[in-house]
């Protein structure tokens, strides 16, 4: 039997769970409204985040490929001269490098990644690197103060400052600060600090001195300045034999040289086809970091009382040995960055107390360039080092 009197809910409660309803739904509503509107500019924030990292991964592709150029120059370039518009398969964009000559043998590396982004605009990220390059032709680590290459006696006048290494057997009465080592065996007598018997035996650089006549440097040929003994014995106590059509400064001696005065040579490089004879006088060399500054054929003879040798700057290359004779006393032959001499440890004879030798390693390992070996460059590897590196912001 129906019930006369239904229970009807009250209006009032309808009406409050309508209003709620329609309250979540539109809460619903913008939520999802914000998401789909947003994912617009999270995708554009991802293809120019992408785009951004192209251009710099091009950027340093064109610095991998111009360091790799530097140390592996084509055919016919000393120095490589950079490339344009270089492509990556399958990579959007390409990259430029230019090669700029800082000064000597400092360059600058400048590789720029360019590309146009996904949304139409036109970015690049440029990379900065200095460097310095040894061309090849003629090379060698310099880790010694002093490379003799064959046996020999140390007399009591030599100094070394730094290590001394002889291809063959040593009996040392000398002072060195470093280590004396030799491919042979050692007789100590003197003092060091430290030996090494058996070593590993230094490979001797192959100068051909003929390519300094006519040499190649940062690209280019240039010719040195070719004299007699007579007029070497005629420039200026102070000479500066650096031009534009010789930027190092090349000088050189085409036969045996018996220094008549005082010679200074600054920034430059002092090459002897014969022996070198100083009798009483002062012979001084301001040469290229990182490059045989003196450069003599055969011998070097100090022959009178007060003769001195001083390479103030670059190493010594000796093609045979030092040798004094009796009357040179009070003299000194020094060489700042090092000596190498080819034929042997030098002589010095007994009655010669006050002649002095120095051979200094300034900063430890350093490459000296030469030339000859390869011709003087443009062919081979060549040493690269990086000096400072700089990454310049992406621009749009």
């Amino acid at each position: 039997m129906l019930d006369p009197h239904p229970t009807h809910r009250p209006a009032s409660r309808r009406g409050i769970a309508m209003i709620m309803v329609m309250v979540a739904v539109t809460v619903v509503f913008i939520v999802g409204m914000s998401l789909v509107s947003s994912l617009p500019a999270t995708a554009r924030a991802s293809s120019n985040m992408i785009d951004r990292d192209t251009s710099v991964f091009l950027a340093e592709s064109g610095l991998t490929e111009g360091l790799y150029r530097l140390a592996n120059p084509p055919a016919g370039q000393t120095i490589w001269s950079g490339v344009a518009g270089r492509t990556l398969p399958g990579v959007p964009g390409s990259y430029d490098v230019a090669i700029a000559n800082i000064s000597g043998d400092t360059y600058r590396i400048t590789a720029t990644g360019s590309m146009i982004g996904r949304s139409g605009q036109s970015l690049t990220h440029a990379i900065h690197m200095d460097v310095t390059v040894v061309v090849a032709g003629g090379g060698m680590s310099m880790q010694h103060a002093m490379v003799i290459g064959n046996s020999g006696f140390i007399p009591w006048s030599l100094d070394v400052e730094g290590d001394l290494h002889v291809n063959g057997n040593v009996f040392n009465l000398g002072n060195i600060s470093g280590t004396l080592s030799a491919s042979g065996n050692i007789t100590n007598l003197g003092s060091t600090g430290g030996t090494d018997p058996g070593a590993e035996a230094v490979e001797m650089p192959t100068v051909e001195l003929d390519d300094y006549e006519t040499y190649t440097y940062n690209g280019s040929t240039y010719a040195a300045e070719v004299l007699t003994e007579a007029q070497a014995n005629s420039l200026p106590p102070n000479y500066y034999p650096a031009s534009p059509t010789n930027p190092l400064g090349v000088v050189v001696v085409e036969e045996t040289l018996s220094l008549a005065n005082d010679l200074h040579i600054h920034d430059g490089i002092f090459v002897v086809r014969g022996h070198l004879v100083v009798n009483n006088n002062d012979l001084e060399i301001d040469g290229p970091d990182n490059q045989m500054s003196l450069l003599v054929e055969n011998n070097v003879y100090m022959n009178r009382n007060g003769s001195d040798v001083d390479v103030s700057t670059g190493t010594a290359y000796v093609g045979n040995r030092v040798i004094s004779s009796w009357g040179a006393r009070n003299s000194t032959f020094t060489a700042r960055e090092g000596l190498i001499a080819v034929g042997g440890l030098p002589i010095f004879y007994p009655g010669n107390l006050d002649v002095s030798f120095q051979a200094v390693q300034d900063d430890g390992s350093s490459q000296v360039s030469y030339f000859g070996a390869a011709g003087g460059g443009g062919s081979g590897q060549q040493t690269v080092t990086v000096l400072d590196y700089l990454h310049a912001a992406t621009a749009n």
